[in-house]
């Protein structure tokens, strides 16, 4: 009968007798995985050695190995040496099945631990928070047994060539985290990057969640995985605004089902490309910060996720006792920019504006109108704000495109400026800007001639100022960038 100490020495006899399965072994186990103190010391030595030599001649010197064990305290372990090689196995298969109950006993040993942890902090931390505690304890434990094993190259090519090819797509761009699909805010950016906390705020119906629905559509295509929580907005609005931009349908023809043939047959089409994209949402209302963070967390390791978006801030719950709603919203966007860093993602936030915006001449945002706590401007990494000049006109227009102004006011790891995107309003989609390709294409043609009374009542509708000398003066081909010198 193997006792589970007998695994740690089959593995440990094995690599000083048969060197060739070193990487095998240190490609799949760490030093913590050993229960024996000694033998978690003697597998560091090995490591040591093996990480200051070449592995094109991988040779384990005992009179080393000894040496460093004497420098360890482990003065007599030359007795043990022939122990550890009788249980030396020739075998890949043997010794696979060795490392996978090394590796099972280190997460029974590690669960018994968090078990004693739970009863010592069960009397001064209340359920909720020591839930937390014990779900973000079982998520490190389960990314530590993540593998990291040796493949063919056959094994990975037709994966690495996909990669390339979705690479060649965006050539153009300097991203280097995830591309966000329009190339001037890509310039700016350089991509959401992991660990960043990113805020998109605006006034009401400026269109904040249309631009997080474009930013997901956009990162989806592309295969990055999204986790979009909706606080506001039940998940059938949201798949139907979601087919609006992939089938160029507008939103209300859809709502309505008043659809001629072709526009079915591109919803038939935008349905099926949809049913494949890697989005997971969440519509669970009124939820908190503590179950947004669990529920990402569950999401992160049953299905990955790459990107988190949540709409909004200002609905989401603290879990304890506040003196002020500043105190409770700033516990909510650290507690998010927490998230990030915790799952290595980029974590993107929509975010009221006040009413201050409303009071001023000039409408532009700026950093001191965020909602109700100056923490979310400290603890964003972006924060960028959405601007539409025609949202203030009261002269009426039957235009169904507007410009949209992206100012990036805070960026921690680069550059500011301003962006112009487009605003189709009857599919509510955010599209690249060329002065050149305004209202071009077919799709466009057809849904600018629909007259006011196609579009939803809830839809914004005001005028549109195409052309804006004053802007077109200071921001020259559509971008400004602040290099913060």
């Amino acid at each position: 009968m193997v006792i589970k100490n007998d695994y740690e020495f089959l593995v440990l006899g094995t690599i000083l007798e048969y060197p060739r399965y070193l990487p095998t072994v240190i490609n799949t186990l760490k030093p913590e995985d050993f229960e024996l103190e000694i033998n978690k010391v003697l597998y560091e030595i090995i490591r040591d050695i093996v990480s200051k030599s070449s592995f094109k001649n991988i040779h384990i010197d005992l009179v080393t190995v000894l040496e460093k064990l004497k420098e360890r305290g482990y003065e007599h372990f030359d007795d043990l040496i022939p122990k550890y090689i009788s249980y030396a196995c020739d075998s890949e298969e043997i010794l696979e099945k060795a490392i996978k109950k090394i590796k099972e006993n280190s997460v029974l040993r590690k669960l018994l631990k968090l078990s004693d942890q739970i009863r010592e902090k069960s009397s001064s931390l209340s359920a909720a928070n020591l839930l937390e505690e014990v779900e973000k304890a079982v998520l490190e434990i389960t990314l530590s047994q993540t593998e990291n094993k040796i493949k063919k190259v056959g094994d990975v090519i037709d994966e690495i060539i996909d990669a390339i090819s979705k690479r060649r797509e965006y050539r153009e761009r300097t991203t280097i985290g995830i591309p966000t699909g329009y190339k001037k805010l890509d310039l700016l950016t350089s991509g959401f990057r992991e660990t960043d906390l990113i805020i998109i705020a605006a006034r009401p119906s400026m269109g904040k969640t249309a631009f997080a629905l474009s930013l997901m559509y956009n990162m989806a295509k592309e295969n990055h995985s999204v986790l979009f929580f909706s606080l506001e907005m039940g998940i059938v609005q949201i798949v139907e605004r979601l087919l609006a931009q992939a089938s160029k349908v507008p939103l209300k023809k859809i709502r309505e089902g008043k659809l001629n043939d072709k526009e079915f047959e591109n919803l038939l089409k935008a349905v099926e490309e949809l049913r494949n994209l890697p989005i997971y949402i969440d519509d669970t209302a009124g939820l908190n910060i503590f179950e947004i963070r669990s529920r990402a967390r569950k999401q992160k390791i049953k299905t990955g996720v790459d990107i988190i978006f949540v709409d909004y801030l200002q609905l989401i719950r603290g879990t304890g006792r506040y003196d002020s709603r500043q105190q409770e919203v700033a516990e909510i966007s650290g507690s998010l920019k927490t998230l990030a860093k915790e799952l290595e993602i980029p974590v993107v936030a929509l975010s009221q504006l006040s009413r201050q915006v409303e009071q001023r001449s000039n409408k532009r945002p700026q950093l001191s109108d965020l909602r109700e706590s100056g923490a979310i401007e400290q603890d964003a990494d972006l924060v960028m704000f959405i601007h539409r000049e025609d949202f203030y006109k009261n002269e009426p227009t039957t235009e169904t495109e507007s410009i949209a102004e992206i100012l990036l006011e805070k960026h921690r790891n680069g550059p500011t400026g301003i962006v112009k995107l487009r605003f189709i309003k009857p599919i509510a989609r955010f599209e690249d800007f060329e002065e050149s390709d305004l209202m071009e294409s077919e799709e466009d043609i057809e849904i600018k001639n629909l007259s006011l009374d196609d579009l939803e009542k809830n839809e914004t509708s005001e005028d549109i100022p195409i052309e804006n000398p004053q802007f077109e003066e200071v921001f020259e081909d559509d971008i400004d960038i602040d290099l913060g010198f």
